[in-house]
């Protein structure tokens, strides 16, 4: 059975970290690697509550939309009602103008 190669014998001749004391340049590069780890990561979870919030937001504005055109819906219907009352009320007085209208022979003192 051949037996795999350990990490420390795999990285052999490169001089990996395994093999010796890390030095001020490798402590730099694992940190500033670190660092951008770690910024990425904030990022996507910033990304992730944007996407989040972004969506919310959509969805309140479509149930916004909806009761909006419902509002518009019934201000128009009521528009033409309150219309059909002003031509009924416009009838009327026509009418009762001219029943009530005070001819030349009106009696004048």
């Amino acid at each position: 059975m051949a037996s795999s190669p350990s990490p420390v014998s795999s990285a052999g001749s490169s001089g990996s970290l395994y093999n010796r004391q890390p030095t001020l340049e490798d402590l730099v590069n694992h940190f500033v690697a670190s660092k951008r780890s770690l910024s990425s990561t904030t990022t996507l979870w910033r990304a992730n509550e944007i996407a989040n919030s972004a969506r919310l937001l959509l969805e309140e504005n479509a149930i916004l939309s909806a009761k909006n055109s419902f509002i518009r819906c019934n201000i128009g219907e009521q528009i033409g009602a309150l219309e059909a009352v002003r031509g009924g009320i416009g009838l009327v007085e026509a009418e009762v103008k001219t029943e009530f209208k005070v001819g030349p022979e009106s009696p004048s003192n």
